[in-house]
């Protein structure tokens, strides 16, 4: 047995060892693979931050190309408008050119008209004193109409040159219109685009924030599932530990309790055999063991068993005689073990103790026991010198005041003496009682066991809590993962919806601005045109005036050369009056050029300096654009470091990824390695505490047999060992191999135990019993069974008869449901279909219905009076098939017109041979198809009334009468 208990201890460190160093192993994974998580995470926030930083420098980037672009659109434009004013001014100029010119003609003409004027009125006074010579005014009028012709010719080629610019004026607005039509197109649109933008741009911004937050939800969600997962894995570990410590428990308590079964068994069967010896007549008084007799309050339990010591397990008999006869059989028959034997008459017994009056004494010892009445003086003669207290101070205080052959126990189980010796026999319960101890015992395995098994089943909750929150925490790493994606993506579009709304918005307002200035150049246009035309109707005045002028100075040189003094008089106030309306003409005309010069000098003035205007925002929007350009080589250079950052920390990251797999993996299989090691190492402390446990028990039985006893045991196996006192403890030996005799002796016991067996009287009749119980309930179970199978028959049989019928009645009323739906309608068509054709028993029932020139439609499509008439050709259809002796029907008709009360009468009176039907009707042709009618009135005394006639007779009465 020592070299077993030897190899196991052994065996036992050896699997410690291997489950320490995997244990390191382990641990060692764990590290690493909890670095390499650390340096992914840390990885990952580093390529996030490169990914932001790239994010934004790409929205830079793009705000920045945005920016120039607007600016390069800027500075075409300005340089055409440049041009465009460069052109007006010119176009001013000569304009102004040719106001001065005009107005300088003006002037000359004005002076001229004078001329004509004062030669009118010299001519006019020629001809008033010139009456015998008519040379002198003949001269004049001539001079007079060549200098008129002059001035027209001069007025019509005016007039034409005003014309050509009236049309190149015409032009230009023209062109201005289209281009302002244009640009206010291009506004419209981009006013459109903006809305466009903004109804683009409101998306994106939502789904970024959402984006946003889902990252900053799947990132709240990694850290605590990484947590739980550390939780996890801390809870797993803990309960891999208990499992260990509780597995190692267990298998103590598995073998203390067998060798307390031991124990138990030998007890009783050497109980056992004193009691036949007794009634067999080897020796008489047989009275029993004192365990089974003696009744303790649990309060004092431990300190009455503690007081009786041996005895607690001790043997009653009746007489010393008795003992002395007992004690010669348990040596002729070399019966083992410690026992005491206790007579129940001839004993001497001071007198009991009495409690003295100390706080804490409970009483006498024997006080709290009860037994028979045959047992009372051995429990007087163990107990009545004992008092029980309830603590060590309290026994202290006791001491003083008994006697030297009293003693003092307390609760606890320690006995103190008044000399001063004092014993802790706690354990003395056990051989009290060992039946109730050894079922203690095997509770307490059994409770364990349990544990046990609660610890295996929450370590097996543990593994899969762990494997699932590792599962989880890949996919909540993933789901972060995407979600930054998600983040980054909705972030870039909704950057881009914004910048494509700005640049939308500074289009139109750059075409806001267009549209503006082109509608001042067409006003500017207008003006101008007004004035030419202003111009050309003051130019078609005076050359009509020429015109008249030269008609008149014609006439009159005709005259004066006929003659007639008369004719040249009228014809020379006919010309003063003209050429005084042509010099006021003239100087209407010259103010109208200096105000006309003054305007053109003031729009080419204005012109000029949104010219300058325009000159200067182009060098601003130049020296724009160059910072533009260098801010996008700043970006690009930039991008392009992020760039060359983020590929080095990708490729690090995948293979920290690949390296955490391998970790992973490696973890996995160390754990499972760890958890196998723990498992081996279990059991062999498992087997060691068995095998320790056997050791203690055989070293107990020897102890029982041989006494004190001082054994040779290996430098491995730690016993308490006795002291060394002469006499009283006997040195055993290793004994390698058993001597003959020896073999000889424990076969020759093993075969008598063999032979007696466990004794149980009741165990022929318990077996009769179960049997008898076992076969009359497996007669039961058959029977159960044959009549299950029977009802299952039955009702499947049944099932097959029901649908059988069911189908013949579905066919049966299908049909007639849709000859009277027919009927009852004047045309149509419906059907009745099932829901579920394979399962007819639970299988619902469809109504399809096309009334006359409507479609084909549900039931629930139907108005009420069609659904009504609906119900009533499938209740006709009902009783046609399986007539039924009565039927009731409550105001089926109420919601039904005329021509369906017809039909609907028509049916009734039909089916009315095979079924009485009871109608309940306020329709007056319902009710002349009845034979009886009752009706229900109210008497004098509030009761009802019911009135009965049948129409037949009512019609007879009619006829007689």
């Amino acid at each position: 047995m020592l070299r077993v208990v030897s190899d196991a201890r052994q065996e036992a460190d050896q699997q410690s060892g291997a489950r320490e160093r995997l244990r390191r192993a382990l641990e060692t994974a764990e590290t690493d693979l909890g670095g390499t998580r650390s340096r992914i995470d840390a990885l990952r926030a580093r390529l996030h931050q490169l990914s932001q930083e790239a994010t934004g420098k790409y929205g830079e980037r793009e705000a920045l190309g945005t920016r120039l672009a607007v600016a390069q659109e800027r500075l075409r434009w300005l340089q055409q408008r440049e041009a465009e004013l460069n052109e007006r001014v010119s176009l001013a100029d000569e304009e102004r050119k040719g106001v001065a010119d005009r107005l300088e003609a003006a002037r000359q003409e004005l002076e001229v008209r004078r001329q004509t004027l004062a030669a009118a009125e010299a001519f006019q006074q020629a001809i008033a004193g010139s009456t015998g010579d008519p040379a002198g005014p003949l001269h004049a009028m001539e001079t007079r109409l060549a200098t008129a012709s002059r001035e027209l010719e001069e007025r019509v080629a005016r007039e034409a040159s005003a014309t050509a610019r009236q049309a190149q004026t015409h032009s230009r607005r023209q062109a201005l219109e289209s281009r302002r039509a244009e640009a206010s197109a291009a506004y419209d649109a981009a006013q459109a685009e903006i809305h466009q933008r903004q109804a683009e741009a409101e998306p994106a911004r939502h789904a970024y924030q959402k984006a946003t937050e889902q990252a900053g939800k799947a990132a709240a969600t990694e850290l605590a599932v990484q947590q739980a997962w550390s939780q996890a894995e801390e809870r797993r570990l803990s309960t891999e530990k208990a499992l260990s410590e509780a597995r190692v428990d267990l298998a103590r308590r598995q073998a203390r309790l067998e060798s307390l079964t031991a124990q138990t068994k030998g007890a009783e069967e050497t109980a056992a055999r004193l009691e036949q010896a007794a009634r067999a007549g080897r020796f008489t008084g047989w009275l029993g063991p004192l365990r089974g007799q003696l009744r303790v309050a649990p309060e004092v339990e431990t300190a009455v068993y503690a007081a009786l010591g041996d005895f607690a397990g001790g043997l009653a008999l009746a007489t010393p005689d008795d003992v002395l006869a007992a004690l010669e059989w348990m040596e002729a028959e070399q019966t083992g073990g410690d026992w005491a034997l206790t007579p129940t008459t001839g004993l001497r017994s001071d007198p009991p103790l009495t409690c003295p009056d100390v706080p804490g004494c409970l009483g006498n010892a024997a006080d709290h026991v009860g037994a028979p009445e045959s047992l009372l003086p051995v429990v007087r003669l163990l107990l009545g010198r004992t008092l029980i207290a309830s603590d060590r101070a309290a026994a202290r205080r006791l001491l003083p005041l008994l006697p030297a052959d009293t003693r003092v126990v307390t609760r606890a189980g320690e006995v103190f003496y008044p000399a001063g010796q004092v014993q802790i026999l706690r354990s003395q319960r056990v051989f009290a009682d060992p039946k109730n101890r050894w079922k203690e015992v095997e509770s307490d395995a059994a409770r364990r066991a349990a544990d046990v098994e609660h610890l295996e089943e929450e370590q097996r909750s543990a593994l899969r809590d762990s494997e699932h929150a590792r599962n989880t925490a890949e996919l909540a790493a993933q789901a972060r993962q995407a979600g930054s994606q998600a983040e980054r993506e909705a972030a870039r579009r909704a950057e881009a919806a914004e910048r494509a709304l700005q640049e939308s918005r500074q289009r139109a307002e750059f075409l806001r601005q267009r549209v503006g200035e082109i509608e001042q150049d067409l006003a500017d246009v207008e003006q101008e045109h007004a004035g030419l035309n202003a111009e050309q109707d003051l130019s078609q005045g005076e050359r009509q005036r020429l015109e008249a002028e030269v008609r008149l100075a014609r006439e009159a040189v005709r005259a004066a050369g006929q003659g007639d003094v008369a004719a040249q008089s009228r014809q020379a106030e006919g010309q003063l009056e003209a050429a005084r309306r042509a010099v006021e003409d003239a100087h209407g005309h010259e103010a109208e050029l200096v105000e006309r010069l003054a305007a053109v000098s003031a729009e080419i003035d204005s012109r000029r300096s949104r010219l300058a205007a325009l000159v200067q925002e182009r060098t601003g929007l130049l020296r724009e654009a160059a910072e533009a350009e260098q801010a996008l080589k700043a970006v690009d250079m930039a991008l392009a470091q992020i760039g060359a950052q983020t590929q080095p920390a990708e490729q690090e990251l995948a293979g920290a990824e690949a390296e955490r797999t391998r970790l992973e993996a490696a973890e996995r299989k160390a754990r499972g390695e760890m958890q196998d090691e723990e498992r081996r190492h279990s059991q062999s402390q498992i087997e060691l505490a068995r095998r320790q446990e056997e050791l203690n028990s055989l070293k107990r039985r020897i102890e029982d047999d041989f006494g004190l006893v001082a054994f040779d045991f290996d430098e491995n196996t730690t016993v308490q060992t006795p002291l060394p006192f002469e006499g009283l403890v006997e040195r055993l030996p290793e004994v390698q191999a058993l001597p003959l005799e020896v073999e000889s002796q424990v076969e020759r016991l093993r075969v008598q135990l063999r032979r007696m067996g466990a004794i149980n009287p009741e165990a022929q009749r318990e077996h009769l019993e179960v049997r008898e119980r076992v076969e009359f309930m497996t007669t039961q179970m058959d029977d159960l069974r044959q009549a299950e199978n029977k009802l299952q028959e039955v009702i499947a049989e049944l099932d097959h008869l029901m649908e059988e019928e069911f189908r013949k009645t579905f066919d049966a009323v299908a049909a007639g449901f849709k000859e009277t739906f027919t009927r009852l309608f004047g045309g149509g068509v419906a059907r009745l279909q099932l829901t579920d054709p394979n399962d007819l028993t639970n299988t619902g029932i469809d109504i399809e219905a096309r009334l006359p020139g409507r479609r084909e439609q549900g039931l629930s499509m139907l108005s009420g009076g069609e659904r009504s008439l609906t119900a009533c050709a499938l209740v006709f259809s009902l009783l046609k098939v399986s007539p039924t002796p009565l039927c009731v029907l409550d105001e089926v008709d109420a919601m039904l017109d005329e021509a369906n009360v017809a039909r609907f009468r028509e049916m009734l009176e039909e089916l009315s041979h095979e079924t009485q039907f009871i109608i309940i009707t306020h329709n007056r042709e319902t009710v002349q198809a009845a034979q009886v009618v009752y009706g229900i009135s109210m008497g004098p005394d509030s009761a009802s009334t019911v009135i009965s006639l049948r129409l037949e007779e009512a019609d007879k009465a009619v006829a007689e009468g």
